[in-house]
């Protein structure tokens, strides 16, 4: 399901203005499981940041954060700074912590050719 069963169906090309992603699906954002085909022009992609992720501790909640970014990159997006923290996220009223990638079709190619010419620790 999700990003994968969506990519390679034409009705689906340059369809969404948002892509959301859980936490635990975030390894959709990889650049080879093609989300940047679903996405028009410009378009934004929210992903739920790991601060409720039970087993993780700082140090591994700090390097899922810098994740997202570096495949966001690879996406062809870029990172807004900080974590945006939207109210009433939780059922206990706590303000979910999302990461904004936005992606603009003019900009995407440079930024995937920075992305390509470094080397990340990230994958």
């Amino acid at each position: 399901g999700g990003v994968q069963a969506l990519t390679g169906k034409k009705k689906y090309d340059s369809s969404f203005d948002l892509l959301t992603v859980s936490a635990l699906s975030a390894h959709t954002l990889r650049r080879e499981h093609g989300a940047t085909a679903l996405l028009r022009p410009s378009a934004v992609v929210v992903c739920e940041s790991a601060d409720f992720l039970l087993n993780l501790d700082k140090a591994d909640k700090k390097n899922f954060c810098e994740k997202i970014g570096w495949m966001g990159r690879g996406l062809g997006c870029r990172q807004e700074e900080g974590r945006e923290r939207v109210g009433g996220g939780t059922h206990l009223n706590v303000p979910l912590p999302l990461h904004r990638l936005v992606y603009d079709q003019d900009k995407a190619g440079e930024i995937v050719k920075k992305w390509e010419g470094r080397t990340s620790t990230c994958r």
